[in-house]
Order: structure tokens, then C-alpha cells, then sequence
């Protein structure tokens, strides 16, 4: 294979494994022989497992475009939460280890793992704004901005409570992160902003 083809096909079957195993639990050894190679080869493309890592929680924290565009004619503001929920449900309950080590920081508890994962945080809550309709993102004063981000908090944490505990299901958790996000887009983030104050006010 071209180098670019290799470090392609490293990152794919890393990224199958990451998904369902925790990053402790994963080698090189095992990689590299699912791969069908040396292991040298991916000390070579990456580095160290930790390298390869990062680039794996990199590629899959990269924030797709909304499922749902923010205005479709027709389209409730439920409608478009339960198309784009549904959406990130998905992917997380299919790269259920990945995404948890990811959030949870159990990644060797990386700053860089930690920064790629703020980063995504903060591009879903800007999405999140988009999708839920609440004006040019933009003009969000840092206190929605930051009302948004409280909300995202709550959607992982309802999400561990579904993959780690078991207290939640699929179904109960998509419902909590839909109405909690819609009534949020609803009202309830003016209410919040006039008691807590805006713009230093």
C-alpha cells in the first residue's frame, strides 16, 4: 500500500477496535495483527499507542454536519431534536468505549484527548443553537452559549447513565435530551437568562 493508503487502513481497524474496547484493555499487538501487519508499521505511521490513539478520538470527535438542517419547511423544532438526536445516539451506542474513554477522560486521562473533546463540545453546542433555531449563532450572548453547554452536560451525563449503569435506556435517554433541549429552545433559556442577567447586567 502508498503510506497514505497504510496509515488509512491503521486508523480504520484501530477506530473498530477503540469503539467496543476500553483504551487499557487494547495493544498494539492486537491492532497490528488485525491489521494484517507488522507492528513496526504502525510505530512507524504513528508513534506510540497513545499517538495512535489521539488521532482515532480526533477523527471520530470531528462534529458532522447537523442531520437536520435548522429550518425545514414543515419540520417542528421536535422534529428536527428527534432526527439529530436520534443521529448522535446512534453513533455513540456504535463507538460506545471510544466515545465514553473520550468524555470521561479515560484515555490516559490525555490534555490532548481533553482538548479535542472540549472542542467538540463546544462546536455541538453551536450546532445544537442551529438545529433548536435560536438565531444567528453568533449573536449568542456567552450565558445562552453557556446554557447550551449545561444542557450538553446533561445529555452525557444522561448517556453514561444509559452505557455505564444501566439506569437509563436508549429510548428514555432520547426523550430526557429531545424535551429538556426543546423546552430550553422553548422559553425556558429566556427565562433563565432574565434571572441570571445578560451582558454583565
Amino acid at each position: 500500500m502508498a503510506p497514505e493508503e497504510r496509515r488509512e487502513q491503521i486508523l480504520q481497524v484501530a477506530t473498530r477496535i477503540f469503539r467496543t474496547r476500553h483504551y487499557g484493555d487494547v495493544s498494539l499487538d492486537e491492532i497490528a495483527e488485525s491489521a494484517g501487519i507488522a507492528r513496526g508499521l504502525i510505530n512507524h505511521h504513528f508513534g506510540t499507542k497513545r499517538d495512535l490513539y489521539v488521532e482515532v478520538v480526533r477523527r471520530f470527535m470531528q462534529v458532522p454536519e447537523m442531520p437536520v438542517p435548522d429550518y425545514v419547511h414543515g419540520a417542528t423544532l421536535r422534529d428536527r431534536m428527534d432526527q439529530s438526536v436520534g443521529a448522535w445516539l446512534a453513533t455513540i451506542e456504535r463507538n460506545r468505549d471510544l466515545w465514553s474513554d473520550s468524555v470521561r477522560g479515560a484515555g490516559l486521562g490525555d490534555p490532548e484527548v481533553a482538548r479535542i473533546t472540549e472542542e467538540a463540545r463546544e462546536v455541538g453546542a453551536v450546532r445544537s443553537a442551529q438545529i433548536m433555531g435560536l438565531g444567528p449563532v453568533d449573536e449568542l450572548t456567552p450565558e445562552r452559549l453557556g446554557m447550551l453547554r449545561a444542557w450538553g452536560a446533561l445529555s452525557e451525563g444522561a448517556i453514561i447513565q444509559w452505557l455505564e449503569y444501566g439506569r437509563l435506556t436508549r429510548e428514555q435517554v432520547h426523550h430526557l435530551v429531545v424535551e429538556t433541549g426543546a423546552r430550553l429552545a422553548e422559553g425556558l433559556m429566556d427565562e433563565f437568562a432574565e434571572a441570571i442577567g445578560e451582558g454583565g447586567r
